[in-house]
């Protein structure tokens, strides 16, 4: 009580405790006893300082100072996102009973090319500032790699007669690049075994799709794991394909 900001630091830093739990209580027990008066300036311009004082002060006042207006469930939340993403930069918006006014943020960088990230600040009309983060993925692309795609003119793999059914095509454009990646094992040295780090470097694959396609050669016989720590294998046969 004699040193109430010593005592808010302690309960926000002690180890291994819930700190931001304890620390709000503490401040609470704080202000009941000591008032503001003792608050260091920079803890009063906190984010939504106001409006923290605004809801501290109807909890105070009772029913009376919080009255008894009906809250309005919120729309959903990919409504939300749905009219946040159809505004470039600010709108306005109906979040059940409150009004909150947008601002798109700069766009976070996500880690991966495949991911889209977008931001906004949402400022609602009694003062309280809320924070949106949108993350999507996005639709992937079939892998198409130029080093993967040439084949000497004896080696092409003729498509299926029958491409009846829509998904045909797409199952032999598949089987195409599979039957040219075999082709393309063979032009790797195979003395002592082919790591598979060294196929997605020198054919351009992506890890995920190389081990797909190396886990099949392997079911239909065309190359013997050496060790799988590292992933190290040979060529069964020199005709892959």
């Amino acid at each position: 009580a004699a040193q109430p900001v010593q005592g808010i630091l302690r309960a926000a830093f002690e180890k291994g405790a819930d700190t931001d739990t304890l620390a709000a209580m503490v401040g609470g027990l704080a202000g009941c006893l000591a008032g503001i008066e003792w608050l260091p300036s920079p803890w009063l311009q906190v984010q939504d300082a106001e409006y923290l004082r605004s809801m501290a002060a109807k909890m105070a006042n009772g029913q009376e100072g919080a009255g008894h207006n009906p809250i309005a469930p919120p729309p959903p939340t990919q409504l939300i996102l749905s009219d946040l993403a159809g505004h470039s930069r600010q709108c306005d918006l109906n979040l059940g009973g409150m009004r909150a006014r947008a601002v798109a943020l700069p766009h976070p960088k996500p880690i991966a090319k495949s991911i889209s990230v977008r931001a906004w600040q949402l400022a609602t009309h009694d003062g309280q500032t809320l924070y949106v983060t949108k993350v999507e993925q996005l639709a992937k692309k079939a892998p198409v790699n130029q080093s993967i795609a040439r084949t000497e003119p004896d080696q092409v793999v003729p498509p299926r007669a029958h491409l009846g059914q829509a998904d045909d095509s797409i199952i032999d454009s598949k089987e195409v690049l599979y039957a040219t990646f075999c082709n393309q094992l063979r032009t790797l040295p195979t003395i002592n075994g082919i790591g598979r780090r060294d196929v997605e470097t020198k054919l351009g694959l992506v890890p995920s799709q190389a081990r797909k396609w190396l886990e099949r050669a392997e079911q239909d016989g065309l190359i013997q794991w050496i060790s799988k720590k590292p992933a190290k294998f040979a060529l069964k046969e020199r005709q892959l394909c």
